[in-house]
């Protein structure tokens, strides 16, 4: 069949030009400086940077892990196949450098097209791609927050959204506009029901392991506050589960005998998440124990209504609690915080 004179033409200069670049690529080079960690085409988590887009040869002297700090684009080649970004030189990141990748070595997208831009209406929890584990949670945006969706990714058997977040932190003394991460947008809880599904995914994140080192000098990873040791760590629990700002934006209560699935508890000095009640067993989750991050079902409980820890009545140490759902939730078989062994 013969081409209409037009479109031998229009094919005629696309042959000539090459391909036309990835619409992604194109919405990064207009949003750079943008931060990024690592996403090469192939499972390598270790890559060199190049000498110059026009010549390739990789510097086998200068290796770049991908795991452990983020890149910051600059831009890209005229032919797209290779950008230039900003890498750490040193293990402590105070030293860096500019230099070319090959794109499909640290920023491999495919023919991804990004949507229009899109605004969350809920709260993005912002994740580090570390290596071939689950992403490793970093920090959060608020609610209003503009980003662009570059689909879904699956990692492991964990769901999330790659996506270009605007803003970011100075990285490399220079001011970033924009952070190209995984996100789960986390909103309220609005069917009380799914809690356990957020308890579930809240003992599955990195930064909230057991013996995870945690004491009064660490402050809450998704809210801007000063709470500092087991506060910020209950803090960060009304955050993730409920979307709250501070600890005690529940209903407050003062009877340790109401105690129920999903509160915060305040204590003599110190303060602790109950992630389920079960009769009078309490399985808690508290951060400042000993300088590390603990997870129990066996330190505190309830007698008559009463406090009681390590078994032994403690009415004193009770100052109040903080309900956030209105009726107690069940822990499902299985999803149960379980004992460091």
């Amino acid at each position: 069949m013969k081409l209409p004179v037009a479109m031998t033409i229009v094919l005629v200069a696309l042959t000539a030009a090459g391909a036309p670049p990835p619409p992604a690529l194109v919405k990064l080079k207009e949003s750079a400086p943008v931060s990024f960690y690592g996403l090469p085409k192939k499972n390598i988590l270790k890559t060199n940077p190049i000498a110059s887009p026009k010549k390739k040869a990789k510097n086998r002297n200068v290796t770049v892990d991908l795991r452990k700090s983020p890149l910051v684009l600059l831009g890209f080649s005229d032919d797209f196949k290779c950008l230039e970004a900003t890498y750490p030189v040193s293990k402590d990141g105070s030293e860096h450098t500019n230099g070319w990748f090959l794109v499909e070595d640290v920023l491999w997208l495919g023919g991804r097209k990004p949507p229009a831009d899109a605004t969350s209406e809920g709260t993005l929890f912002l994740y580090n791609p570390y290596g071939e584990k689950r992403p490793a949670l970093f920090g959060c945006k608020e609610k209003g927050t503009t980003y662009l969706d570059f689909g879904t990714r699956m990692v492991g058997k964990d769901e999330f959204t790659l996506a270009l977040v605007s803003g970011g932190d100075a990285l490399y003394e220079s001011t970033v506009s924009g952070q190209l991460v995984y996100v789960v947008d986390q909103g309220p809880l609005d069917d009380e029901s799914t809690y356990p599904d957020r308890v579930e995914a809240l003992i599955a994140e990195d930064p909230y392991q057991p013996g995870r080192h945690w004491d009064n000098g660490n402050h809450p990873i998704l809210v801007a506050s000063g709470n500092g040791g087991c506060a910020a760590f209950v803090t960060d629990f009304a955050k993730y589960c409920f979307n709250a700002g501070n600890f005690n934006q529940g209903e407050r209560f003062v009877d340790p005998a109401e105690v129920r699935s999903g509160d915060v508890i305040q204590l003599e000095g110190h303060f602790m998440a109950v992630l389920f009640r079960t009769g009078d067993k309490l399985y808690t989750m508290e951060g400042n124990c000993n300088s590390a991050i603990r997870r129990t079902d066996s330190a505190w409980s309830l007698s008559g209504g009463k406090w009681c820890m390590g078994g032994k009545p403690a009415p004193d140490n009770f100052i109040c609690g903080y309900h956030y759902l209105k009726e107690p939730q069940p822990m499902r078989k299985g999803k149960g915080p379980k004992k460091k062994k």
